[in-house]
């Protein structure tokens, strides 16, 4: 993962030494350096070198992040404009077509992704419930 794909505030996942994650997506980014990042677990404060990894978009997060799934389908609405939907029905790996308003504009699979578009399109954070 790449410094300039991130904002303070992104959730991410830190990784131990050897690579594996170290916890749940609990962990939010409290400051990017030139070289590294901060990450915060509730009150814990860690610095991490750039060994962290984004965090995969579930049916569960998307929910969480306000999204609601049209007629049981793979495509999630958020305020009426912002539709994503499931590439190729893969919910191991999975990765997203962002719609606005009728027309294809990206893809993501990670939720840093998704709080940097939304931002970028709403000048306000997206609220996750329950993190």
């Amino acid at each position: 993962m790449m410094l300039n794909d991130l904002r303070i505030g992104n959730l991410v996942t830190p990784l131990n030494d050897i690579g594996d994650p170290i916890d749940d997506c609990n962990w939010r980014i409290t400051t990017i350096a030139r070289n590294y990042v901060c990450v915060e677990y509730i009150t814990e404060i860690t610095r991490s070198s750039v060994d962290i990894k984004g965090i995969k978009l579930t049916r569960e997060l998307l929910l969480r992040c306000g999204f609601y799934n049209d007629n049981n389908s793979d495509d999630y609405i958020l305020d009426d404009w912002i539709e994503l939907r499931l590439k190729d029905d893969d919910w191991v790996e999975p990765s997203f077509d962002v719609i606005l308003k009728g027309s294809y504009i990206t893809y993501l699979s990670d939720i840093h992704e998704l709080q940097n578009l939304y931002y970028f399109l709403n000048k306000i954070e997206l609220d996750i419930k329950n993190v």
